[in-house]
């Protein structure tokens, strides 16, 4: 199935990726508990911009099973950088030139797999979304 996200166009084996999330029992951040991952779970779904998030429907993406969020520091007083990736199997078709913002504070990329990717996804034909996004702290408990 070919799917558009920003100026990407990638051709997605939705199916294969839905089943893939079936296996997986828990997200990177759900299984770590950190105070910061508890915090990205919290802002879920209003953390991803409703483009991802019809994109991660068409395309077979559990939000909730990350392969890895980080928390990458303050950007102000009560808003924190995070990064994060989520796979799929897929390749992209048109790979545009500039960097994919779709809302302020979030960007995006489709890159091969790195190490972080779920033991499902490493094979022939997994591809990394990997985002960066400024999201807020929603947790009663600071930093």
């Amino acid at each position: 199935m070919r799917i558009e996200l920003g100026d990407y166009v990638l051709e997605v084996d939705s199916e294969r990726t839905k089943i893939t999330y079936r296996d997986i029992v828990t997200g990177g951040a759900e299984g770590c508990g950190c105070s910061y991952c508890r915090n990205y779970l919290a802002t879920l779904p209003q953390a991803l911009p409703n483009e991802v998030l019809a994109f991660f429907a068409k395309s077979g993406i559990d939000p909730r099973k990350d392969a890895e969020v980080y928390e990458q520091g303050p950007i102000s007083p009560g808003v924190r950088s995070y990064g994060g990736e989520y796979y799929l199997w897929g390749a992209v078709v048109v790979e545009p030139k500039k960097k994919q913002v779709l809302s302020k504070g979030f960007e995006f990329a489709f890159v091969p797999p790195s190490p972080l990717a779920q033991e499902q996804f490493r094979g022939e034909g997994s591809l990394c979304f990997h985002f960066d996004a400024e999201l807020p702290w929603v947790l009663e408990e600071d930093v």
